[in-house]
């Protein structure tokens, strides 16, 4: 049997230029260990993200609250 692991170092996910400001404020105020910087409208975030709830967090957070539910929202891709 073979353990396999992923090591994730960092997060970026593309925001609504209005909700950036916030976005970092949230983040910064949750985890203030992690780096976040911004690049045009990707935010990202890198450091310690050895802890899956942490990443589930910013991801929640990063995608505006939708993570769990269609981001895509009613669009179909093929």
């Amino acid at each position: 049997m073979v353990m396999r692991t992923i090591d994730v170092k960092k997060i970026s996910f593309e925001v609504k230029k209005g909700k950036i400001t916030e976005i970092i404020k949230k983040i910064r105020e949750l985890y203030n260990d992690l780096k976040v910087t911004l690049e045009g409208n990707i935010v990202s975030v890198s450091g310690d993200l050895h802890n899956y709830k942490k990443r589930n967090m910013i991801l929640y957070v990063l995608s505006g609250d939708k993570h769990g539910q269609n981001i895509w929202g009613s669009r179909n891709f093929k």
